[in-house]
């Protein structure tokens, strides 16, 4: 099993297990973790139900653990030590993380569902200061 896309860690620490990952399990880990979180959007692009918070903003905040568990073990490694091999590995993973984060940021669902809970947010905090 690949280590990056282990649900439990078994470590009593939840330590990252450093011994076991290899340059090999990088790629499979990002595109299998970049096909959950695209999954996890889309279910949130149509949820049926009205956006709150919880249902939007806390969806989007805890979406993608796979992805941002992968991405922090691979670049806090990157910065602090590699070879040329996993540099070059970065010229793959950098764009696909690029592309994802900007559909995300591009995506008119994604952004009516936000602007949706801001909207109501702002109204609330309105209404509040006027019943003073």
């Amino acid at each position: 099993m690949n280590p990056l896309l282990r649900k439990e860690n078994p470590h009593r620490l939840k330590a990252i297990p450093w011994n076991e990952i290899k340059l090999e399990h990088y790629m499979p880990a990002f595109e299998e973790a970049l096909r959950i979180a695209r999954k996890e959007m889309e279910e949130l692009k149509n949820n049926p139900e009205a956006p709150t918070f919880e249902n939007t903003i806390m969806a989007m905040e805890d979406g993608g653990v796979e992805l941002e568990y992968a991405a922090t073990v691979y670049f806090n490694l990157l910065g602090a030590h590699s070879d040329a091999e996993f540099k070059a590995l970065a010229q793959k993973i950098s764009p696909m993380m690029a592309e994802f984060n900007s559909q995300i940021a591009t995506d008119p669902k994604i952004f009516e569902r936000v602007k949706a809970v801001y909207d109501a947010e702002s109204g609330r905090q309105s209404q509040a200061r006027t019943t003073r």
